[in-house]
């Protein structure tokens, strides 16, 4: 989808999801159903009939029943997603708790950030595939160098385009913006290298098709090593490994 023009960097907040938040949707929704059924109960009861705008009233209310349990099924998909990740690797998380208490408090004091406060959240350890250059006047040049079986290449050009439009930033006097660098591994290719190399046939070998379900890490695990990674296959577009971004069947800007 088309991505507005970037807005100014408004002040951070921190949201959490969990278990106890999708419980209070489904509470909240089942309160609303509960008033549905009174509300049927009392039009079969009505002496004289009921009017076709009270039938329409109640058809209405289920509809939006049937919406709101949508974002409930999101919440509930979110929570299987990242609970179970978050249990594989805690210290991860916990590490990226920290970093982000420390954005949101430094960004919530009035002014820029100067170097004090970045150098309170700690020092950032890049991974291999993401090189800083200082550039001259005060710019810092992020080069992320990734890996990809997508072969759309109008898809490749868009993604591209909103990753450096919108990855900007500022830290003191310095710019920082990003260049993305993207090698296509078509997925043939991906998929029958290693059977071909092994003597297999490469009728063994075929990539999944579209809609199909994968093992999402054994597909990331096929890429070599040296670039992040961009990949599709995921119920919800997310980051995970360190080093990949798979991509929902979702529209998103």
């Amino acid at each position: 989808m088309a991505d507005t023009p970037p807005k100014p960097p408004a002040r951070p907040q921190v949201v959490s999801y969990s278990w106890q938040w999708s419980e209070t949707f489904i509470a909240r929704e089942m309160a609303a159903l509960d008033r549905l059924d009174v509300d049927l109960a009392e039009v079969a009861r009505a002496p004289s009939g009921a009017s076709r705008s009270a039938y329409e009233a109640l058809v209405a209310g289920y509809k939006a029943a049937v919406d709101h349990r949508r974002p409930i099924d999101a919440d509930i998909d979110y929570n299987w997603l990242w609970q179970a990740d978050i249990a594989r690797d805690r210290p991860r998380y916990d590490r990226s708790t920290k970093l982000i208490d420390a954005i949101a408090q430094a960004q919530s004091r009035p002014g820029p950030l100067t170097r004090d406060m970045v150098a309170e959240m700690g020092s950032v350890d890049p991974p291999a595939f993401v090189r800083i250059e200082a550039l001259a006047d005060h710019h810092r040049l992020v080069t992320v160098s990734m890996y990809t079986d997508i072969t759309d290449a109008t898809f490749l050009e868009e993604f591209t385009r909103a990753v450096e439009t919108m990855w900007r930033g500022h830290a003191g006097q310095d710019e920082l913006r990003v260049r993305v660098d993207v090698a296509v591994i078509p997925p043939e290719r991906l998929y029958c290298a290693k059977a071909v190399d092994a003597g297999k046939a490469a009728a063994n070998c075929a990539p999944p098709r579209a809609g199909e379900k994968i093992d999402v890490a054994a597909h990331i695990a096929r890429f070599p090593e040296g670039r992040g990674v961009l990949t599709t296959g995921a119920g919800s577009t997310h980051e995970t490994a360190g080093r990949t971004i798979v991509v929902g069947p979702h529209d998103v800007t």
